[in-house]
């Protein structure tokens, strides 16, 4: 209001035409539409209320089930439309209750956490589930773990992903898609299929069967599987690699396929340590390739011409 005020006195003050000769003063004309410009700017910024992120607690309020509906929010509305479903929310969610987050249906749709945002699902959380078709994205999500009514499946894009235990994709065929540089760092994922691609990474914390009955797909030679436990490269191969591109059956252990296609060390995949840790990368070429250098045309051609003289000189004799 002062800023508009002062806009409003200093074109009463320093009016555009000269008061006692009554004549038009360009110069004057322009440096007040510029000082009182400058002004109306400042006022409507003035105005205006940035919305920073802010912490938001699962109250259940609403209905105890609905992810994106505000009203199960603590202060959400203030910050959020009702349904924030596909909206972009950089905000820090907690979710701390014995609520059935997700119902038996599973959240659906677009979890935009804006580039900054975060989900965290812990405390006396005992029912969290996402359906085929939920993509979680641009964010951080700690859960405190991903089995029994813990489910996961769906896209997770651009994400950091930590499970406190372990995940049990529920069903055989239940697919879990890690795309866009997203990690998640996880003691277990077993059964189910789980792929990697554009440069994501999974981190592995247990040295077991911490992929039982299911696949890693690599899609990608920048996405990467990393042991973190201690496992070693022969172990890794021995439990993980069918050594047959043919084979992609999966074993009690769990598989790895490359593109869908069994791995095998040094032709589709590369198991490797580095910096005390065990990798796992696709290669775009067997470790044994050899290049065959493109022939130079110059060179081919003169081999060329060569040839046709001796042949002429050889029907002349």
């Amino acid at each position: 209001q002062s800023a508009i005020k002062s806009v409003q006195n200093e074109s009463i003050v320093s009016h555009p035409y000269d008061t006692n000769e009554n004549i038009f003063n360009p110069i004057n004309h322009l440096l007040v539409m510029s000082l009182s410009i400058k002004n109306l700017l400042f006022a409507t910024c003035a105005c205006c209320q940035f919305v920073s992120a802010a912490t938001l607690q699962w109250t259940g309020k609403a209905d105890g089930l609905s992810l994106h509906k505000s009203s199960n929010w603590q202060n959400a509305a203030q910050v959020l439309p009702e349904n924030f479903k596909n909206v972009p929310a950089p905000h820090r969610f907690v979710i701390d209750r014995p609520d059935k987050v997700g119902g038996e249906n599973g959240i659906s749709g677009i979890t935009d956490l804006g580039g900054s945002g975060s989900l965290n699902v812990a405390g006396e959380t005992n029912f969290f589930r996402l359906s085929s078709s939920a993509i979680l994205k641009n964010g951080s999500a700690y859960f405190k773990t991903g089995t029994h009514t813990f489910n996961f499946q769906g896209v997770w894009e651009a994400m950091e992903v930590t499970i406190g235990r372990g995940i049990d994709l529920t069903y055989d065929t239940q697919t879990l898609h890690l795309k866009n540089g997203s990690t998640l760092d996880t003691q277990w994922l077993a059964y189910g299929t789980t792929t990697l691609d554009g440069g994501s990474t999974l981190k592995v914390r247990g040295n077991d069967n911490v992929f039982k009955d299911g696949h890693i797909q690599l899609k990608d030679t920048q996405s990467k599987i990393i042991f973190t436990g201690g496992k070693s490269v022969d172990a890794v191969i021995q439990d993980h690699l069918s050594g047959n591109r043919s084979d992609t059956t999966t074993s009690p252990m769990g598989r790895i396929l490359v593109n869908g296609q069994g791995a095998v060390q040094g032709s589709n995949v590369r198991v490797y340590t580095q910096g005390g840790l065990t990798y796992v990368q696709a290669i775009s070429k067997p470790d044994n390739y050899v290049s065959i250098p493109e022939p130079n045309f110059t060179v081919a051609m003169a081999g060329a011409l060569a040839l046709s003289l001796a042949l002429i000189r050889r029907r002349r004799h």
